[in-house]
C-alpha cells in the first residue's frame, strides 16, 4: 500500500509541474516553426518549367 501512495505522490508532483508550465506558457511569444512547403503552386510551376527546359535540352542533343 505504501508503494501506491508513493506513486500517487510522484504523479501529483508531476501533475503540479505540468500545470505550472502550462500556466507560465504564453502562446503569443512562442516561436513559429517554418514548415517546408514542397507542394505550393510556386514549387509545382517551377518544377514543371525546369522539367520542360531539361527535356528540351535533352531533345536538342538527341
Amino acid at each position: 500500500m505504501n508503494e501506491y501512495n508513493k506513486k500517487d505522490e510522484d504523479l501529483d508532483d508531476i501533475n503540479a509541474e505540468i500545470e505550472k508550465e502550462l500556466n507560465e506558457y504564453d502562446p503569443e511569444h512562442d516561436t513559429k516553426k517554418v514548415k517546408k512547403e514542397y507542394l505550393t503552386m510556386k514549387f509545382v510551376f517551377t518544377l514543371i518549367l525546369v522539367l520542360m527546359l531539361a527535356s528540351g535540352i535533352i531533345k536538342m542533343f538527341i
